[in-house]
C-alpha cells in the first residue's frame, strides 16, 4: 500500500476536507450512481481522505478496497482523466 501513498503523492488533496465540504460530498455514498456524478477534484477529496484516515486507522483502505468503493473512485478518476475533464483541481484560479 506504501507504493501507492508514495504515486499518489503528486494528486493528493491535502483541501480534502474543504473539498469535501464545498461539494457536499458523502463518503457512505458507494452506489455507482453517486459515484459516477462526482467530478475529478471530488473523487481526488474521496481518494486523499481514505489515505489519510488509513495513516490512523489501520484498516481503512483495505475496507474500501475489499468492498470495491476505492476501485469505484478510481475508475471514475480514470474516467474523467480520459475524457480530460478535470474540473478545476487542476486549474490556477489566481492567473
Amino acid at each position: 500500500m506504501m507504493a501507492f501513498h508514495r504515486d499518489f503523492e503528486p494528486f493528493f488533496d491535502y483541501n480534502f476536507v474543504e473539498t469535501s465540504r464545498k461539494k457536499n460530498l458523502d463518503f457512505a455514498n458507494t452506489s455507482s450512481t453517486y459515484i459516477n456524478r462526482v467530478d475529478a477534484p471530488g473523487a481526488l477529496a474521496l481518494i486523499s481522505a481514505t489515505l489519510m484516515a488509513d495513516k490512523w486507522s489501520d484498516g481503512a483502505l483495505k475496507s474500501l478496497i475489499d468492498n470495491s468503493t476505492f476501485v469505484k473512485w478510481l475508475k471514475r478518476l480514470k474516467y474523467l482523466g480520459e475524457r480530460h475533464d478535470y474540473g478545476d483541481h487542476f486549474c490556477n484560479s489566481e492567473s
